[in-house]
């Protein structure tokens, strides 16, 4: 029979996995949101954009990126912890975590950090050209 203190512990984990899986999508729809924007504000503008806006839009897509690569970094970890701590009170049934490779949430927050440095590099040849 499992310990109070193991139930508690894996009550916890779950929790914060939960409210991580939550995050990382919530991140995936702000960015989507600012993609939206920054492409209105393309659309509407008469004259080509100003270095200012790269920069801004450089700026908020390598926060944005930052945080999803921070946010599935703590889900991996969590889910190695929820793993552990679910065996002691009988739940065998949780995956491993795999490979971040192989991970759709990796390559996501590296091309949206890559797209991030590219659009701040425009923003500064902009300004200096």
């Amino acid at each position: 029979m499992p310990e109070e203190s193991d139930i508690e512990v894996y009550r916890q984990r779950y929790e914060t996995f939960r409210h991580l899986d939550r995050m990382r999508f919530q991140l995936l729809q702000i960015l989507v949101a600012f993609g939206a924007a920054a492409a209105i504000f393309f659309r509407f503008q008469p004259a080509p954009a100003e270095w200012w806006f790269f920069m801004l839009v450089g700026v908020m897509l390598s926060l944005i990126g930052s945080a999803m690569s921070k946010v599935s970094r703590g889900l991996w970890a969590n889910n190695d912890a929820l793993r552990k701590v679910g065996r002691k009170v009988g739940d065998i049934d949780i995956p491993a975590p795999t490979n971040k490779y192989r991970s759709v949430s990796y390559w996501i927050s590296v091309i949206v950090q890559s797209l991030g440095v590219l659009f701040a590099l425009i923003g500064v040849v902009r300004l200096v050209f």
